[in-house]
C-alpha cells in the first residue's frame, strides 16, 4: 500500500491578467482552471483572477467529500459575509 497523504486539502491561487486577453480579435470572456486532485486528497481549491473578477474552482473526491455543493454554499456565504463587512466598513468611514 502507498503512504498516507500528508494533507487532505490542496489550495492554490494565481494572479491572472489584469487586462482583457484576446485570441486574434476575439476577447477571452472567462477561463477555467483546475488544480491536482491526488490520491487521498479529498478537495482541491484553486483561486485565480482575470480582469476585475475572482474565480474559485473546486475539485472533490466523492468518496472523501460527501457533498461538494455544501462546500460551495459555505464559500458563497463566506464571500457574501466579507462583502457585507466591506460595505459596512466603507459606509462607516465616509
Amino acid at each position: 500500500p502507498g503512504l498516507a497523504p500528508q494533507a487532505n486539502v490542496t489550495a492554490s491561487r494565481a494572479a491572472g491578467a489584469r487586462g482583457r486577453l484576446y485570441y486574434g480579435e476575439t476577447p477571452l470572456a472567462e477561463f477555467y482552471s483546475v488544480g491536482p486532485l491526488l490520491e487521498g486528497i479529498g478537495l482541491n481549491v484553486t483561486v485565480w483572477s482575470y480582469g476585475d473578477t475572482l474565480s474559485v474552482a473546486l475539485l472533490a473526491d466523492h468518496e472523501l467529500v460527501a457533498d461538494a455543493w455544501e462546500v460551495v454554499a459555505d464559500l458563497r456565504a463566506a464571500f457574501e459575509e466579507l462583502a457585507k463587512c466591506k460595505a459596512a466598513s466603507s459606509g462607516a468611514s465616509s
